[in-house]
C-alpha cells in the first residue's frame, strides 16, 4: 500500500510530504494544489506507460498535458530541478528531474533515489550515465533484483486517472485493445468499451451487491440503480466500425435512450463506478471531482461507494471541492 507522496519544487509546492491512506480525500480552496498531487502521479503513469525505456518525464501525453518545464517548476524557487516521490510499506522512490531550458516539453530524469525494506539504505542512480537504463521508470538493475521495484512499476502501469473533464453523453464511444488501454481513460472516454470488453470480470468482494451476478457489467448496473433508481444500461458494438454505443433508461418499463436524452450525471458517474469495480488488488485510482453533476444525496452516496472499496484492494485519491451532505 502507498503511504506517502512527496513533491519538491513542483508547481505550487516548494516541499510537500503528504501521508496517504486507503482512501485519501483532498479538499480546500481553489488553486491550493489538490490537482497538483494527482498530476504528479499521472505524470509517472503516463511516462511509464507510453515509453517503457523512457529516461525523460513526459509532461504531455494521452493522460495529461501540462505544457513546458516553466509550467511545472516552482516559480518562486527559480530552480531548474523538481522532484516527485512515492513511498509504500516496503519501498521509497524519489525521482529528480533537471532541465537546461524552461521550454522543454519533456524533462530528463537526472537522479533516482531508491530505498527498500529491510535496510532502507539509499541506492542513488545517476540516470545521465550512459551505463544506466530505466525500465518503467525504475533503474533496470534494481527492477531485476527487487520484487518491490517490480510492484511499483506494475502499479504505475495499472494506475487509473479520471479527470474532472469527463466527456459526458456521446452518440458513440471509441474502442481500443486491452494491451493499449486497461482502464476507462482519463476522461472516461473508454468506459463503454471497458464495460463491454471486461463484462465478465469479477469485481472485488467489498464492492459487490448481493443477489446480483458478480460480473463487472451487472455490478456496475446495480450501482447505477443505487445512484439513479431504475437505471439500466446497454453497451453494443457498432457493426464494421471501431465504436460502441451506450444506451440508458431510467425505468425498466421504458425503452433504452441515447445518453443525450437522460440525466447528464449518469455518464459522469459511470466511469467512476466502472473504474472502481474493475480494480484489482493494489491498484491506484485517482479521481477529480467525483461529485460532479450529482445532487446532494448523490454526493453522499458517492462517498459511501468510495468508502466501501476494501482498503488492501485499491487506493482512491479523492479531490473534492464541494460540501459533503
Amino acid at each position: 500500500m502507498l503511504t506517502q507522496v512527496s513533491l519538491q519544487h513542483f508547481k505550487c509546492f516548494e516541499q510537500l510530504r503528504l501521508p496517504l491512506a486507503p482512501l485519501t480525500l483532498l479538499s480546500g480552496l481553489n488553486a491550493a494544489g489538490k490537482s497538483t498531487v494527482l498530476q504528479a502521479f499521472t505524470l509517472l503513469q503516463q511516462t511509464a506507460t507510453e515509453g517503457e525505456w523512457n529516461t525523460t518525464l513526459m509532461l504531455n501525453g494521452s493522460s495529461i498535458a501540462l505544457g513546458t518545464a516553466s509550467d511545472v517548476i516552482d516559480e518562486l524557487s527559480g530552480r531548474d530541478t523538481f522532484g516527485i516521490g512515492v513511498s509504500g510499506d516496503m519501498f521509497d522512490c524519489f525521482w529528480i528531474m533537471k532541465t537546461d531550458t524552461r521550454k522543454e516539453l519533456a524533462l530528463p530524469i537526472q537522479t533516482i533515489v531508491w530505498k527498500e525494506a529491510d535496510t532502507w539504505q539509499p541506492i542513488v542512480t545517476d540516470v545521465t550515465s550512459a551505463q544506466q537504463r530505466l525500465y518503467r521508470l525504475v533503474p533496470e538493475t534494481i527492477w531485476q533484483a527487487s520484487e518491490h521495484a517490480q510492484r511499483l512499476a506494475s502499479m504505475l502501469l495499472q494506475l487509473t486517472y479520471i479527470s474532472a473533464d469527463r466527456i459526458g453523453p456521446r452518440e458513440t464511444y471509441i474502442v481500443t485493445t486491452p494491451d493499449q488501454q486497461a482502464n476507462v481513460g482519463p476522461r472516461g472516454e473508454f468506459t463503454a468499451w471497458f464495460l463491454h470488453s471486461f463484462a465478465q470480470y469479477e469485481p472485488l468482494p467489498g464492492l459487490q451487491f448481493k443477489d446480483t451476478p458478480p460480473t463487472l457489467q451487472r455490478q456496475a448496473e446495480a450501482w447505477m440503480d443505487y445512484f439513479f433508481p431504475g437505471c439500466h444500461f446497454l453497451v453494443q458494438p457498432v457493426e464494421r466500425a471501431n465504436l460502441v454505443t451506450l444506451s440508458l433508461r431510467t425505468n425498466a418499463a421504458n425503452a433504452y435512450h441515447r445518453p443525450q436524452n437522460v440525466g447528464y450525471g449518469l455518464t459522469h458517474v459511470l466511469p467512476i463506478l466502472s473504474a472502481c469495480l474493475g480494480a484489482r488488488a493494489g491498484d491506484v485510482i485517482l479521481i477529480e471531482n467525483p461529485e460532479s453533476h450529482l445532487h446532494p444525496a448523490g454526493q453522499s452516496e458517492m462517498g459511501v461507494f468510495l468508502a466501501r472499496a476494501p482498503p488492501p484492494a485499491s487506493k482512491l485519491f479523492w479531490r473534492h471541492t464541494a460540501i459533503m451532505y
